[in-house]
This record gives C-alpha cells, structure tokens and sequence, in this order.
C-alpha cells in the first residue's frame, strides 16, 4: 500500500482529503473540485486510477441513471485510501440506502458549494467539517452519553456575515 501512496500526484492527494471530509462525492463534483484544466476523458481516466488499485471505490449506484455515464458515479474511499489518510484506521464494508445517500451527497454539493465559492474569493474557507466528525459527545445528567448530531460547520473569514440554515460562519 505504501508504494501506492508515493506515486499518488498532488491532484490524487487532494481528491483522497476531499473524500476524508465529505465521505461519498459524485464524479462530477470532483471534477468541479479537481479537475481544473483537465477534460471530461482525462478526467475519468484520473478517478478510474484511482479505482484500480483500491484508492477509491465506486459504488454500484450511479446518480442521474444510465444516462449519466461516469459523471454520475458515486466515490468513496476505497481500503487504500483509508489506510493512507489513517494507517491505523481499518475500513469498515457499508451498505447506504437511497435516502442516506441523497443526505450525504447533499452535504458533498455543499462543500463543493462552498469551496469554489472560496476559490472565486468571496471569503475565505478556514475549515469544513462534515458529519460525522462534527458530532459532539458529552453526558448528561446521570452520566449517560449523549450525541449532539448537528449539521456540517464551515469556519469562514469574510466582511459580510454567511450564515444559512445548513453552515455558519465565525
């Protein structure tokens, strides 16, 4: 696994935190994150691989039909590509239903959203956290454990105020 890691490009590595952060992303919305100079072939050509050894994972639901092609394939990380955020993180096999997956790419056009509007320089992204690492633990009253589930946070710098329903600014 680690020689894969040493020949992953830039453009790969940026492509591997992106999907640290928001978990499942559409091809198209790495495209738009990543693909920056790049045609649609090139395009696919970079995430089939990524595929291939394992880096990232395809599911078997495409978004848009038959259609769509690979634009509309789903990605998450693959075994490869978790042991290379997290070599001591071990993956876990899932299976997402419909509405899960309609949720969590929701929050993946958020952060694609979000992230070329920073580019486009109106404020400047300092973080973005998506579920479930924005999940706050604490115990309650008789020391039961409780999960505070909130939405994704975005910590942004900007001369006007950016808060919406689903991110907030500080």
């Amino acid at each position: 696994m680690a020689e894969v890691g040493v020949t992953l490009s830039e453009r790969d590595r940026a492509i591997l935190r992106t999907l640290g952060t928001v978990h499942v992303v559409t091809a198209r919305q790495l495209v738009a994150l990543h693909g920056a100079g790049i045609g649609p072939r090139q395009a696919q050509a970079v995430l089939a691989s990524l595929t291939t050894p394992q880096v990232l994972s395809r599911l078997p639901r495409t978004v848009g039909g038959v259609r769509a092609g690979s634009a509309g394939f789903v990605y998450t990380l693959g075994p490869v590509g978790v042991w290379l955020l997290d070599p001591s993180r071990r993956r876990r096999s899932w299976e997402v239903d419909r509405l899960f997956l309609a949720h969590t790419l929701g929050i993946s056009q958020l952060y694609t959203d979000v992230v070329l509007a920073a580019r486009a320089g109106c404020f400047e992204l300092e973080t973005f956290t998506a579920e479930s690492t924005c999940w706050r633990t604490f115990y309650g009253l008789v020391s039961e454990r409780l999960i505070l589930k909130q939405t994704p946070i975005s910590s942004c710098g900007s001369a006007m105020p950016l808060t919406t329903g689903f991110w907030r600014s500080t």
